[in-house]
């Protein structure tokens, strides 16, 4: 009866899995695909492979599992796991899933397609490094560390195992990894070496009340994110001069600690000191970790200006599914359940309503326009007007910004001409849609179909040949059509990315588009043939506008960025009204001949 009823749960995972591949929640990839296998990682759940895709330089990690029904309901757990955080810049990507058919055992290797962090561990990236980093790589470290952890937290998650070994870096960034794998620290602590080869990590508490079930916690994680801020400061594993055990506990029961590293900045020093507390009831939570890092990276918050997303909400369709469930979730413990982590639930319809509310280019893109610039555009000016010089900088941008046939007023938030921007009531007037068509079928066969058909062909071309070259996440095909911003096509692509809200940006991503996009010497637009290139671009522009406004966690831009945004929106301004007006003289001159 019991193996029965094991194999009737071993075949509830796999039919889960075959599902979700075969409804496209999760993407499948053909393991012959993958080549150049090597082993970077091994432990009892399976192994790790570092794979090149399809013969390119595109590489991925394998995380494969020995197929039992512990692992399998492990693979399942993880999986809905990371569906629910891997939409943060320093937790590692799910990309897929994909399998090895054993034909001799007649079983499924499954494995889990992830993101290949280049930099390795936190461990080797210290041993490697350590002597390149300033403190500012150091800060920056300790607050992308906090910042996916305070992630987590916010989705009442938990870790549990924080160490050097299982957080990874690529290029040079913070990206936490190894989820729902390990056994629960009951089971664990009957395997001495595993336990004992993180204790510097582990919340003492835990140590001291095994006999009462003492459970990690949220603050536990803090514990560790403390030892982790020492060992970054000091480029060194924690109690490395010790042997990992009984006797090391007992030193840290007890109050043992790491020294602090000579010229350790005292704020530095202070919060990982208040985080390694014995007692998890006087440290701090992961928010307020987060924020005094911030707070010593950005001493002047009178530099900077920091869009928060309760001045506005996204539409209630496109909450994350991650709000179906409010229960703590113990990646340790075996505290998943199919519910809690249900990835069906909204996904089809949602997805499916973004798409048709993208596949189109019409006038009501107008509206979004003008309300992102209204709300952005209106920071209190004593937030980022601090000084008179800046004030006479503002009052060069009104005089740029006073033109013919309307005014954008930055300074007081005014857009008199709402409709300044909509370049779209000229395509409809003077011929310019039947230009944009035919640019739009230039690269397919159907030259006499609709507008709106030849947008759809070119997304679908575009995206699946990305997706085809290996380009699987929205920052990934962001970083490839931003270099080819000098054709439509590609500038219409990367505005249906980010206008699409199922898509997720890191930071970095939507900070170097927003600078390049805000780059009107990049083209000329002064002639007819480009407006639909100058619409794109605009749109394209205030897409990544929305998307920091709407961002979570906040970001800040610098004074720099804002004034440079500012400059550009003046600049563009005075290139579309130039543009219209070669357009104007042209027809005029057709009119009189």
């Amino acid at each position: 009866m019991a193996e029965n009823s094991k194999i009737k749960d071993l075949n509830y995972y796999i039919d889960w899995l075959n599902y979700s591949i075969s409804e496209e929640h999760i993407r499948y990839y053909e393991y012959s695909d993958f080549t150049n296998k090597q082993q970077i990682g091994k432990g009892s759940y399976g192994t790790v492979f570092c794979v090149n895709w399809k013969n390119s330089n595109r590489l991925f990690a394998l995380k494969s599992f020995n197929n039992s029904e512990e692992t399998l309901k492990e693979v399942v757990k993880e999986l809905k796991l990371l569906r629910r955080v891997d939409d943060h810049e320093n937790i590692i990507s799910f990309y897929g899933i994909t399998k090895l058919e054993n034909t001799t055992h007649q079983t499924n290797n499954y494995s889990l397609v992830l993101e290949y962090a280049n930099n390795g561990t936190l461990n080797t990236y210290l041993n490697k490094h350590f002597n390149e980093l300033k403190w500012s790589d150091k800060y920056r470290l300790a607050l992308q560390l906090a910042s996916a952890v305070e992630f987590l937290h916010e989705k009442d998650i938990i870790h549990r195992d924080l160490h050097a070994n299982n957080i990874l870096i690529h290029q040079d960034n913070i990206k936490l990894a190894d989820f729902g794998l390990s056994k629960k620290i009951a089971e664990a602590s009957s395997d001495t070496s595993k336990i004992l080869g993180v204790i510097p990590y582990v919340d003492p508490e835990s140590f001291n009340n095994q006999s009462q079930d003492y459970k990690l916690n949220k603050k536990s994680d803090v514990y560790s994110i403390g030892v982790l801020m020492w060992q970054i400061s000091s480029g060194y594993e924690p109690f490395k001069g010790f042997d990992y055990n009984a006797r090391l506990i007992l030193f840290i029961v007890n109050g043992k600690r790491e020294e602090m590293i000579d010229e350790t900045p005292f704020e530095y020093n202070k919060l990982y000191t208040e985080c390694w507390k014995y007692e998890s009831s006087e440290r701090p939570n992961i928010q307020e970790v987060v924020s005094a890092l911030k707070a010593v990276i950005y001493p002047n918050q009178n530099d900077t200006i920091v869009y928060k997303i309760n001045e506005k909400k996204e539409p209630e369709k496109f909450k994350s599914v991650s709000n179906l469930s409010k229960k703590t979730i113990d990646i340790y413990n075996d505290l998943i359940d199919d519910e809690s982590l249900n990835i069906n639930e909204h996904e089809s319809g949602a997805i499916a309503e973004s798409e048709n509310s993208t596949s189109t280019v019409s006038n009501k893109a107008g509206p979004s326009i003008d309300n992102t610039y209204q709300s952005l555009l209106k920071p209190e000016k004593e937030e980022f007007i601090n000084n008179v010089n800046e004030k006479e900088n503002l009052e060069k941008y009104k005089s740029t910004l006073k033109l013919s046939k309307g005014t954008i007023d930055i300074s007081d938030d005014l857009v008199n001409d709402l409709g300044s921007l909509n370049i779209f009531e000229y395509e409809y007037k003077s011929g310019i849609k039947v230009e944009f068509e035919s640019s739009l079928s230039s690269t397919s066969n159907q030259a006499t179909k609709s507008s709106t058909e030849n947008t759809c062909i070119y997304r679908n071309q575009l995206l699946i040949k990305l997706e085809n070259e290996g380009f699987i996440t929205p920052d990934e095909k962001v970083k490839e059509l931003v270099k080819e911003l000098i054709e439509p096509k590609f500038l219409y692509a990367l505005k249906l990315l980010f206008e699409n809200l199922q898509n997720k940006f890191s930071s970095q991503v939507l900070i170097s588009s927003l600078k390049v996009l805000a780059n009107p010497t990049l083209f000329d637009y002064y002639s007819e043939e480009n407006v639909v290139r100058l619409e794109f671009h605009l749109r394209t522009w205030i897409a990544v506008l929305e998307r920091i406004q709407f961002s979570n966690p906040s970001i800040v831009l610098s004074k720099d960025l804002l004034e440079e945004v500012c400059n550009s929106l003046a600049k563009f301004t005075e290139i579309y009204y130039k543009t219209m007006q070669v357009i104007e003289d042209k027809r005029l001159g057709l009119d009189r001949s």
